[in-house]
């Protein structure tokens, strides 16, 4: 935190104010077994919040997490931020340079930007737990599989629901097309175990 207080040219105490303490107890890199992992939005949301606020900490965090993330899986909450940091990002190759990508997300939304500075000193608590750089990668692994995980059972369930009110409804060309996105989904789920 001193560092993006530092970089903004801000009072630290105004900012220790404006964004609460936060309490971040010692986390285990390790995944959550798979029938353990059934989430709630909020969780989603805190596990978006995670993985965001560690690849804001390094460039080579945000190339990994762009890398393997789509936009699809991240909850609407963090969803345009996400996107406003990638596009960010896709022209100035960087997202860590605090003055500049706060002026941008300010001409967006003045929310957006303390949700990025809010990010910001949580990464660097969460860095300071998580000890190491292999350490990082396994945990920014470990979100990203689970918000996809979460993202296609939650797509899973949508399918089955209405298979079931297509079938109910003797609607048999419909009926097909749900039925392979179903099993395209239940493929990329499949992957995901692997």
């Amino acid at each position: 935190m001193k560092k993006t207080v530092e970089l903004l040219e801000l009072d630290e105490m105004i900012v220790k104010k404006a964004l609460h303490p936060i309490s971040i107890q010692k986390r285990n890199v390790q995944e959550i077994p798979h029938d353990q992992q059934k989430t709630s939005v909020s969780q989603v949301s805190k596990m978006a919040e995670r993985l965001l606020s560690l690849a804001l900490q390094k460039k080579e965090y945000f190339d990994y997490v762009v890398a393997l993330m789509d936009l699809e899986y991240i909850p609407n909450d963090y969803a345009t931020l996400y996107k406003l940091l990638v596009s960010y990002y896709t022209i100035h190759k960087s997202v860590t340079h605090v003055h500049e990508v706060s002026g941008f997300l300010r001409q967006e939304h003045q929310e957006l930007e303390h949700r990025y500075l809010t990010l910001l000193t949580r990464g660097e608590e969460e860095l300071v737990l998580l000890a190491n750089e292999e350490r990082v990668y396994q945990e920014l692994k470990a979100l990203i599989t689970r918000l996809q995980r979460s993202f296609l059972e939650t797509r899973k369930k949508e399918f089955s629901s209405l298979i079931r009110q297509t079938e109910a409804a003797g609607d048999s060309k419909n009926l097909h097309a749900l039925l392979e996105q179903f099993q395209t989904i239940s493929d990329r789920l499949a992957q995901l175990d692997a």
